[in-house]
């Protein structure tokens, strides 16, 4: 488990003894470790539900209406029509929209190609996740923390800022603070993801459109 390795991280970051520059660069690296929770814990949440709405087999005419207009634009795409006009489009939705509806046809897609999330996990986009599938995340102060956590990390994989230099004026109680956070608004997360899978909120009969 990623968060129990990022616990026994903070356990070694706050027994060590070392050079001063040394430990600003451990102190970085939590920003990583952190990150790559969060973009784990979303993309692995995605699958699950993936893979419970093939595993039961569910048709286009099944699906939430805003999982309908996230999967008709996904197959759209994918069959090339990504340059069409308004009107063309508008008339390719209404003609599949049909066509899927006569032919119960039976949706099967990819989450690594119906959503992009590498590198761009914070509240905003877990937001913008929601509406695609239809769930909503409680808004609290911890939003700031997963921002912050994804400049950081963005900032030092792009080499913007050195990994000495990222942490330097941050004391090691307030990194304890924004992991807590972090692993706050994870678990929150999930709880809403385990409920909307439970639910089968990604079916029309229960969306409450």
């Amino acid at each position: 488990m990623q968060r129990d390795s990022i616990e026994k991280y903070f356990e070694f970051l706050n027994s060590i003894v070392t050079n001063v520059k040394t430990f600003k660069i451990l102190k970085s690296t939590v920003f990583l470790l952190l990150y790559n929770l969060v973009e784990s814990t979303v993309s692995n949440s995605l699958y699950l539900i993936h893979w419970s709405i093939s595993e039961k087999n569910i048709r286009y005419d099944q699906l939430s209406h805003c999982l309908q207009k996230s999967y008709m634009e996904y197959f759209l795409k994918n069959q090339g029509f990504k340059n069409v006009n308004e009107i063309q489009k508008k008339k390719l939705i209404d003609f599949f929209d049909q066509y899927f509806r006569l032919e119960k046809h039976i949706v099967q897609f990819s989450y690594g190609n119906f959503v992009s999330i590498s590198g761009n996990i914070d509240n905003k986009k877990v937001n913008e996740i929601g509406e695609i599938y239809g769930f909503k995340m409680d808004r609290g102060r911890r939003e700031e923390e997963l921002l912050f956590v994804k400049e950081m990390r963005n900032s030092l994989g792009h080499g913007n800022i050195s990994f000495s230099e990222c942490s330097k004026d941050i004391v090691i109680g307030e990194l304890f603070r924004i992991k807590n956070e972090v692993v706050g608004y994870l678990e929150c997360y999930l709880n809403t993801i385990e409920n909307y899978i439970n639910e089968r909120r990604y079916l029309v009969c229960l969306d409450g459109e």
